[in-house]
């Protein structure tokens, strides 16, 4: 949290919590920051923060961190990165093996679907050209 009972409490690691921060105190009016750690900070500390969407497919603000956490499509000529998962030949152990299958089995679950869509991250759409 960015705020305690006295004032602005501890802002925990500046590269994720400066930009934030810097409005929360006034030193800044405004500031560009990645969706999911706008999300994050809007979650954290509830009432301090409006986003603007930035997106062609919607306008204006909110300071729902819910709803922002829906995303928004890139404006034409923005890109939006996709994280491949895959298995190497390296040799590991049974442990290891078990290990990596159950993680990549879990990345595949609507648990995990939920868990991107509340961090305002989704999967790739089968018809996305990257």
């Amino acid at each position: 949290r960015l705020f305690d009972k006295e004032g602005v409490a501890t802002i925990g690691s500046p590269m994720h919590r400066s930009v934030p921060h810097m409005i929360a105190t006034g030193q800044a009016d405004a500031g560009l920051i990645f969706l999911h750690l706008a999300i994050f900070a809007m979650v954290d500390n509830p009432g301090v923060f409006e986003v603007v969407y930035l997106g062609k497919d919607r306008y204006g603000a909110t300071d729902d961190p819910l709803v922002l956490a829906f995303g928004q499509e890139p404006l034409d000529g923005n890109r939006a990165g996709t994280f491949f998962v895959q298995r190497t030949t390296t040799n590991v152990n049974p442990d290891q093996d078990t290990a990596r299958e159950r993680f990549i089995h879990a990345l595949q679950t609507s648990e995990f679907t939920k868990i991107l869509t509340e961090s305002g991250l989704r999967r790739p759409s089968a018809a996305a050209s990257y």
